[in-house]
């Protein structure tokens, strides 16, 4: 595995040379942190992402748990054996609008993907999973509904506000998340927070939820977590590839990967509550590498924020 390694107070980025290395070591690295977790804490509150780094993360832990179960001889066997599933509960960062059958909703796949095999055979109850709603209005009245914005946002605003009371419910006087998982989109966007729109400027920290009724990406219809609570969370991982261009050496892969890496570190490092999207512009498009980051935004001293 090829690997460069940078450290940032709390933080650390790692940039790996095969997008099949940066899935195999956030896998790795969800099992390790949720094994700890569940075994110096009642409860572990990890937000899923979608997307095709999300979902392959999740196939990922699928197919590492299916291994294990025929061979204790593989590495992470002690780890996954040490996470006590029933303490584990599911949220996402955010979801598409859409009817809960949709084959776009993030839930239906990570379902697919890992989280239905873990009800059948790794106790994790049903109940732990957290949906955001679906839209569960009459699929004529969506259609409509479909050139209604007001329509659309006073069913989206109840969503949003049914998922903020689970949240609060849920998560009681903890009040945090404690995985967060995110890709990053070639616009720059992470969860449903995309550049240039309004949900990215949300300064309300009481708001958790945000309803997105004009998303660049299809479905324009989605839920979000806003920029505030996720950097409340004890640990935000964000996974970000590019392939590497014609003619670039090893070094300026590693150089460019380098630069990029310090401007997300710099967003988690508490950029959030101004400007975010400075942090997720384009400049990802010329990132060379694939590279994920891993980050503790909430507890990250004020001296550590001034990386540049």
């Amino acid at each position: 595995m090829s690997v460069s390694t940078w450290e940032f107070g709390f933080k650390a980025a790692y940039a790996y040379s095969s997008r099949e290395e940066t899935v195999a070591a956030v896998t790795a690295a969800l099992f390790e942190r949720t094994a700890q977790l569940c075994m110096s804490q009642g409860r572990v509150d990890i937000a899923l992402t979608g997307g095709g780094d999300g979902i392959a993360v999740l196939s990922a832990a699928h197919s590492v748990m299916s291994g294990v179960r025929k061979s204790d001889a593989d590495p992470l066997s002690h780890i996954i054996k040490a996470i006590d599933f029933s303490k584990v509960h599911f949220w996402w960062g955010d979801e598409r609008f859409v009817p809960a059958d949709d084959p776009d909703r993030n839930a239906l796949q990570a379902r697919t993907a890992w989280l239905d095999s873990l009800t059948a055979h790794h106790g994790l109850p049903e109940g732990n999973i957290h949906e955001m709603p679906a839209d569960t209005r009459p699929k004529g009245l969506i259609e409509q509904c479909r050139n209604d914005p007001d329509a659309n946002l006073k069913a989206m605003r109840a969503a949003a506000s049914h998922y903020q009371d689970e949240l609060g419910s849920q998560l009681g006087d903890k009040g945090h998340l404690d995985i967060a998982l995110f890709g990053v989109g070639p616009d720059g966007h992470f969860a449903s927070l995309f550049p240039d729109r309004p949900q990215i400027y949300n300064t309300d920290s009481g708001t958790l939820v945000l309803p997105v009724t004009d998303s660049p990406k299809m479905p324009p219809l989605r839920l979000t977590l806003t920029a505030q609570f996720i950097q409340t969370a004890s640990c935000v991982w964000v996974v970000a590839r590019r392939k590497p261009s014609e003619g670039h050496s090893a070094r300026q892969i590693t150089a460019m990967c380098q630069a990029h890496s310090r401007k997300v570190l710099k967003g988690l490092s508490g950029s959030l509550t101004g400007n975010p999207q400075y942090i997720f512009k384009r400049q990802w498009k010329r990132a060379c590498n694939q590279f994920h980051v891993m980050g503790h935004p909430g507890k990250t001293p004020a001296a550590d924020r001034s990386i540049s």
